[in-house]
């Protein structure tokens, strides 16, 4: 083609596209409508976003705190108590010395152990285990060694016995708790800080001597039995699952054992004081789980042994919560993140002006406005004064007369 053709082509291209138009840059224009129905509308809407910002996140929710979970390390250690209950009225516990009663998982012979014979393994970093039930045997190998791969262990005649741990619900544990933070930079003991027990509906528990829980100066104690009522158990002999159908018997959670889970939260944003750190424990039963453990202890080695498969509450103890400490970044990230509502706002209430209200036509006027093509000013096919508003307003410059407010602002 020739040079002349293909330069009218792209003027004609240009012209069809029109990308001034298709390219436009739109910008903001404040026009007042003095419309009280807007206003009003406008107004609540920022006293809204106003109190959420100021009252509901930043002091309700502390949005200015950098926060962080707390780890924590436990000592924890059960201690039999000093005036067991009678045997007499332990409903579980078998009362004369005859043989137990024939595949009974709810009265058995009770031995009253004492702590360090109760709790297994000795010690643990989050969990105790109070043993309830005990089944011990005496096994020995039979006349073989461990090279040989059919070896084991065989029962002794008449060495099974089957027994509960007499008075288990009064043992008290006792539970010296401590946490830290790493990027927060708090540290805290336990007999430092106030607590309280909840029970499972979440009210704060009234306890009674020996229980001691979040009393400053003082580790807290915890009796056994009042562990399981926070978490909803009021007996160790309520049922738990089918043992055997065809006896039509079932196993109590004194027989079987349970998992039960003590969870200490953690938070210092209770009050205004962020020194004033509190916790609160919770503990729930988990529902349908049995624990047992077997323990091995060698009567000669390595050729006899005394095995106990031992049951009870396995406490498995989790420490959560947050806590925090004064950050100007977190404060102002909450404080733009708000502020972009206060926008929403706004495009609602003009929706609202040049959409659907009956004067919307009148109010998009006002509202919207449309400059003359630059490139036609450019290439001087159009003036600046050939827009009539421009052209007005110039002309009022000029004559140093100010439009009215009239002239402006639609008053209705």
């Amino acid at each position: 083609l020739c040079p002349g053709v293909m330069s009218n082509f792209w003027v004609a291209v240009k012209e069809q596209l029109q990308l001034d138009k298709l390219l436009c840059y739109s910008t903001v224009k404040i026009v007042k409508i003095k419309d009280k129905r807007l206003g009003v509308l406008h107004y609540f809407f920022l006293i809204c976003i106003a109190l959420y910002i100021l009252g509901y996140t930043i002091l309700w929710n502390k949005a200015y705190l950098n926060l962080e979970s707390p780890q924590g390390s436990l000592r924890l250690s059960l201690q039999k108590p000093p005036n067991p209950v009678k045997i007499s009225n332990l409903t579980y516990c078998q009362q004369t010395s005859t043989l137990p009663l024939l595949n009974s998982t709810a009265i058995l012979p009770c031995y009253f152990w004492d702590q360090n014979l109760v709790v297994f393994p000795p010690t643990e970093a989050t969990a105790l285990l109070a043993t309830t039930r005990v089944t011990q045997a005496n096994k020995t190998l039979n006349q073989c060694d461990w090279l040989q791969p059919e070896c084991n262990f065989t029962t002794d005649n008449n060495s099974t016995s089957v027994f509960f741990i007499g008075d288990i619900e009064h043992f008290t544990m006792m539970i010296d708790h401590a946490i830290i933070t790493f990027n927060v930079g708090i540290q805290r003991n336990g007999v430092d800080m106030k607590g309280k027990l909840l029970s499972l509906n979440g009210h704060e528990m009234k306890l009674s001597p020996p229980n001691v829980v979040g009393q400053p100066g003082k580790i807290d104690i915890l009796e056994v039995q009042t562990l399981l009522e926070a978490a909803g158990i009021s007996s160790l002999d309520d049922p738990l699952v089918v043992f055997d159908a065809d006896l039509n018997t079932t196993q109590t959670m004194r027989y079987s054992g349970i998992i039960v889970l003590v969870v200490f939260t953690y938070s210092n944003v209770v009050t205004f004081d962020l020194n004033d750190i509190q916790y609160k424990i919770q503990v729930r039963f988990i529902n349908n789980t049995q624990f047992g453990t077997i323990q091995i202890i060698y009567r000669k080695f390595p050729n006899a042994i005394n095995e106990r498969e031992r049951h009870g509450v396995r406490f498995i103890f989790l420490q959560t919560g947050s806590l925090g400490k004064f950050d100007f970044q977190v404060l102002l990230l909450s404080l733009v993140s708000g502020i972009g509502l206060f926008a929403l706002a706004t495009i609602i209430v003009d929706v609202l002006a040049i959409v659907i209200l009956p004067e919307s036509s009148y109010y998009s006027k006002y509202k919207i406005d449309e400059s003359l093509v630059y490139r036609e000013i450019r290439d001087g096919k159009v003036k600046p004064e050939d827009d009539l508003t421009i052209a007005h307003k110039f002309k009022r410059l000029e004559q140093n007369e100010l439009p009215s407010e009239d002239e402006n602002i639609i008053n209705i």
